[in-house]
């Protein structure tokens, strides 16, 4: 992870410009603050956030590039910021019913300019099935993950 120099904002991409303020990016080498494990995944997923206070979008249907037990990462083309909440709908190869989450962004990053944008987001007030599905899901992929790498 690496910490713009102008601006403060954090990236995980190989931009070596921020593309909000134009300044350079140094390592990131504070703390990680991830509680649960990530893994890569690409795993369809409907969002809907609002719009304003009281009026929702329909829902926009993307593609994790990661996951956890506490959240996803994805990208869209809305620019949403950070703390907004929303309803998330998620169905792992493993479950066999889609989850039905809140979640809050608690990242954004401008990947293209005013194209693309990355949210990372938290879920919030998980259940325990939801929870222990996500989990399960993670290990399964790790496994899977240790398994093809030693071929």
């Amino acid at each position: 992870m690496k910490k713009c120099q102008g601006c403060g904002r954090f990236s995980t991409s190989d931009a070596r410009i921020c593309y909000h303020c134009g300044g350079g990016f140094s390592q990131y080498s504070g703390a990680e603050r991830r509680r649960t494990e990530r893994v890569r995944a690409n795993l369809p997923l409907r969002f809907r956030a609002p719009l304003a206070d009281y009026y929702y979008v329909s829902p926009e249907l993307t593609l994790t590039k990661d996951i956890s037990a506490g959240g996803v990462l994805f990208s869209t083309q809305r620019n949403l910021p950070v703390g907004t909440e929303m309803e998330v709908r998620l169905r792992l190869p493993t479950a066999t019913e889609d989850m039905r989450l809140r979640a809050r962004a608690v990242r954004v990053e401008e990947v293209a300019p005013r194209e693309w944008y990355e949210i990372g987001i938290s879920f919030l007030g998980l259940k325990p099935r939801d929870e222990l599905e996500l989990t399960r899901y993670v290990e399964y992929k790790k496994e899977n993950l240790a398994s093809t790498s030693t071929i």
